[in-house]
């Protein structure tokens, strides 16, 4: 027989947010999902970044970010919310309801604050805890301050950790989180001086025709507008780069930041692609992409020349050139009326190892694609 000890340690009181989401419906229920542990009820506060101040808050923010609230902000309402013995000893999951806090606006970011204090506590300790004085932000001095430890009276740096004293019921222990109240979905992209955006209805993901999507730059002064399609598509030329766009339906609105830096990564993606100009185009393609001496390479060509069609008996000279650069292939083709050319040759079975470059010549244009023969 083997006879040992096991200690089980209570987890100590917290509270998170359950979710990373960000945007709360503008409609219907407003439900931001919460996570507890040995806390039986926690003080919600609310801060209220007004439509009016949106440019100047996204200048210093990301939309779940809080930095210089002072300049945009203020707190709105502030609750206990009563959960029950739910979560002794386990983690249990709640759903905030916003209507039951405060009213929503439409266009508005809320940042939500979760506190808790030693009363609140479901954790096990010999000894109640007085609760510090609670703290009233003041509207016009709201500020990094009142996130410090130190403002804790009787605050001990030792005992931080400790639920059982009143230093761990700081405010550095509340959980924060942005919301933007809003049913409007959109997404931007740049083309040179065009950009492009999409919007549509998140609860549907329908696309929304008539939204009007206005661009602005860094200081807040318009760069330009127009209104989505029935494809909730809108393209607008601009001189400049923009740093918000904008989308209004109805009273609602939804944001993207467009400062360099902002947009998504790509760079695990092929999205180059090629910059169309004027005139003929061509693409060189084959079964494949790599071939031996003696490989037969099956080259191939599609034309487009719809702009301005060239004449039939116009020349299409095909050039392929070995690794050391020597023309050892040349071909001619006439336009006639396709749009597909087989442009196929063979290699000799005892040609030179390496990269061949293959030239497609229509007039002024050029157009190449490597040919690895191993």
């Amino acid at each position: 027989d083997v006879v040992g000890e096991v200690e089980f340690t209570a987890e100590m009181p917290a509270v998170r947010f359950a979710s990373s989401g960000n945007i709360v419906a503008g409609a219907g229920e407003a439900v931001v999902p919460i996570s507890v542990v040995n806390l039986k009820a926690i003080d919600v506060r609310v801060y209220q970044v007004y439509e009016g101040n949106m440019l100047q808050f996204f200048q210093g923010n990301d939309l779940d970010e809080g930095s210089k609230l002072r300049s945009v902000a203020r707190p709105v309402a502030e609750r206990r919310v009563e959960l029950g013995m739910e979560s002794e000893g386990q983690w249990a999951h709640y759903g905030l309801d916003l209507d039951q806090i405060t009213q929503r606006e439409p266009g508005a970011i809320y940042r939500l604050e979760l506190h808790f204090r030693p009363s609140y506590s479901l954790y096990p300790c010999t000894a109640d805890i007085a609760d510090p004085a609670p703290f009233a932000p003041n509207p016009d001095q709201f500020g990094p301050y009142y996130s410090e430890p130190w403002s804790v009276p009787g605050y001990t740096y030792s005992e931080r950790d400790n639920p059982c004293h009143v230093s761990y019921y700081t405010p550095g222990r509340k959980a924060t989180k942005n919301v933007l109240i809003s049913d409007v979905g959109l997404v931007v992209k740049s083309g040179g001086d065009t950009w492009h955006a999409y919007v549509s209805d998140l609860p549907s993901g329908q696309a929304t025709a008539g939204a009007e999507v206005a661009f602005f730059n860094y200081q807040g002064q318009p760069m330009g507008s127009a209104r989505s399609n029935a494809q909730g598509k809108v393209s607008v030329a601009l001189d400049g780069t923009p740093f918000m766009a904008v989308a209004t339906v109805g009273r609602q609105k939804a944001y993207v930041k467009l400062e360099r830096g902002a947009s998504l990564s790509l760079s695990a993606f092929d999205v180059g692609g090629e910059h169309v100009e004027d005139g003929v185009q061509a693409m060189l393609y084959t079964e494949r992409g790599i071939w031996h001496p003696g490989d037969s390479i099956h080259l191939d060509a599609i034309l487009d020349d719809r702009p301005n069609p060239l004449p039939a008996d116009h020349p299409l000279v095909l050039n392929v050139f070995s690794p050391q650069g020597q023309l050892v292939l040349r071909k001619v083709h006439l336009r006639g009326d396709q749009t597909l050319f087989n442009l196929g040759f063979a290699v000799a079975a005892d040609a030179p190892t390496g990269t061949y470059r293959a030239e497609l010549v229509i007039g002024s244009k050029t157009f190449t694609k490597s040919l690895p023969v191993e």
